[in-house]
């Protein structure tokens, strides 16, 4: 950024991140598209889960009621199945596998996420101090070095943190929409 005199420039994280994002190598923008994929991924591992929790346990605390939810009642026709207990073996099989699906894709998310918050940060701090390397002879001199060092180090330590920070808000979010737009595809009632 050029700063010109006595105008004080003013951004939004949106705008460092935006620019921050024309700085990054195709790889990592490929990597950060995947990862936005594996952010979607997560979020329908979480509604699914959920989804899987409702008949779970409505046969457990009244199996005789159970047989009015649609998805009951089709998976029991469909199946030939008369017996609640039969039915509760079922689903909680398939809620635990939901379960166990999503929190390994959650993992995985955010596994990669540091991974790639890292990644990035190595790049970053590599163009740096390749800038700061290649200045003349003279602006060497003049520099104290250890001031540069200390100030990039501190510089790239909060642009990962705010990068990680970003990509986990985004996961969250995604996660958040997903559930929501559950709840309202499926007509529930959520009192407060």
């Amino acid at each position: 950024f050029q700063m010109k005199k006595n105008k004080k420039i003013t951004t939004s994280t949106f705008d460092l991140l935006k620019s921050l994002f024309v700085h990054l190598s195709k790889k990592r923008k490929i990597q950060i598209t995947l990862l936005l994929i594996l952010m979607l991924l997560s979020s329908l591992a979480e509604l699914l889960s959920l989804a899987s929790l409702i008949p779970f346990l409505t046969l457990i605390s009244n199996p005789e009621k159970a047989f009015e939810i649609k998805i009951i009642e089709n998976f029991a026709y469909f199946f030939n199945l008369n017996d609640s207990n039969t039915l509760l073996l079922f689903f909680s099989i398939v809620f635990g596998l939901c379960s166990i699906l999503a929190v390994i894709i959650r993992l995985t998310n955010i596994s990669l996420n540091h991974k790639l918050v890292a990644a990035i940060g190595s790049d970053l701090s590599l163009k740096a101090y390749k800038l700061t390397l290649y200045q003349p002879y003279k602006i060497h001199i003049k520099r104290n070095s250890s001031r540069v060092v200390s100030a990039l180090s501190t510089q790239i330590d909060f642009t990962q943190f705010l990068i990680g920070f970003t990509l986990q808000f985004i996961t969250n979010l995604f996660i958040s929409i997903g559930i929501l737009i559950g709840i309202y595809l499926a007509n529930w009632k959520i009192a407060f």
